[in-house]
């Protein structure tokens, strides 16, 4: 697990047990504590969200950095191949 996971999950983990220790000890009634949970979770849920859509946006242009090296690879490659057919052509006709 990378070490923006382990963030993101002691991020959520911890958020979880402070809504808990929060419903434990709040002085609201049941209906109150549960509109307050719901908005607490939709809050921590939208943070996460928006730390996967950062991180997946890095991962995303890491990506195309990693294939953009790959076809530079591949098109060198590919000259210097077509470069040694054509010598090897030229080494034949002069043979025959």
């Amino acid at each position: 697990m990378s070490t923006e996971s382990k963030i993101i999950v002691g991020f959520a983990a911890a958020a979880l047990a402070g809504i808990g220790i929060g419903l434990l000890m709040a002085p609201y009634s049941g209906t109150e504590s549960r509109d307050k949970l719901r908005k607490g979770t939709n809050d921590i849920a939208n943070k996460l969200l928006d730390m996967v859509n950062t991180n997946g946006q890095a991962l995303k242009e890491k990506a195309g950095d990693v294939v953009d090296h790959a076809k530079n690879a591949y098109n060198q490659v590919k000259g210097q191949a077509k470069s040694e057919v054509e010598d090897a052509k030229k080494e034949l006709s002069r043979a025959v």
